[in-house]
């Protein structure tokens, strides 16, 4: 957290090492909290994508896709 209990910051990779190529992808985003409760969020992230041999899990991108990807969502659990 770099705000505590209001902001975190994060980073996520994943190489593929194949025969068919080296696909991968960088993320970095950050989550903001508006009240004290991680319950309510809101996230904004940059996904980096270089030749992604599957789809992504959460629908962000379809598989062999390149370029960069902004993802804004706002998150509600109850």
């Amino acid at each position: 957290m770099i705000v505590p209990r209001r902001v975190d910051l994060y980073g996520s990779t994943s190489y593929v090492f194949s025969n068919y190529g080296r696909p991968k992808e960088f993320i970095a985003g950050s989550n903001y909290y508006p009240w004290n409760t991680r319950n309510l969020r809101l996230n904004v992230q940059v996904i980096n994508v270089d030749h992604s041999p599957v789809s992504s899990t959460f629908g962000f991108y379809t598989g062999k896709a390149t370029g960069q990807i902004l993802s804004i969502g706002f998150t509600a659990l109850y």
